[in-house]
């Protein structure tokens, strides 16, 4: 699917994946706290 993205969604999908990051990356951090407790 990576071949198949056009360099004009390309910026809109790097800014998409950043925000997914830091929202999953948030969530996960959550979890793991609730498990080691």
């Amino acid at each position: 699917m990576i071949f198949l993205i056009r360099r004009q969604f390309t910026l809109k999908l790097l800014i998409n994946m950043v925000f997914v990051n830091i929202y999953f990356i948030g969530n996960y951090k959550n979890d793991s706290n609730a498990f080691n407790k």
